[in-house]
């Protein structure tokens, strides 16, 4: 990404974080989103710390959870938030679920019918009030 770099916002913001400690005293806490393959996610938590970091963000949607696994197993000292990016989307929203998980039991705890939004919308290509129901199309 040429614009917007790592390395450049971190220490930006730590900057300001240490700022905003010496003129109003309020401690500041940045959560660096370090989501990225594992060694680049190694590599930037990392450089959080050495920068004086106190807090690290993993989005588990992407880098999973054996990506937060070997994150926290480095023992860097540093808080980790496990963020749920697009969460809702998979879970909340009846016209986006996309997940079919299922209790110890084998009962079905989030209904999920698959990316079906284009199949649910008004000619206006607004959600229609109501949800998709059985105008659901399966995903190929």
């Amino acid at each position: 990404m040429s614009f917007n770099k790592f390395e450049d916002r971190v220490s930006r913001i730590l900057k300001v974080t240490d700022r905003i400690k010496s003129e109003q005293g309020r401690t500041v806490v940045y959560a660096a989103n370090i989501t990225a393959p594992a060694q680049e996610m190694l590599r930037r938590a990392e450089f959080v710390k050495e920068q004086g970091g106190k807090c690290i963000m993993i989005d588990i949607m992407t880098a999973g959870w054996s990506g937060l696994q070997y994150i926290r197993e480095q023992n860097l000292g540093l808080i980790i938030h496990a963020h749920r990016a697009m969460h809702a989307a998979f879970t909340k929203e009846p016209q986006h679920r996309n997940l079919h998980a299922h209790d110890s039991k084998g009962r079905k705890a989030v209904r999920g019918h698959g990316p079906a939004r284009r199949h649910c919308c008004g000619q206006d290509g607004r959600p229609e009030r109501g949800g998709c129901g059985d105008r659901l199309v399966p995903q190929v």
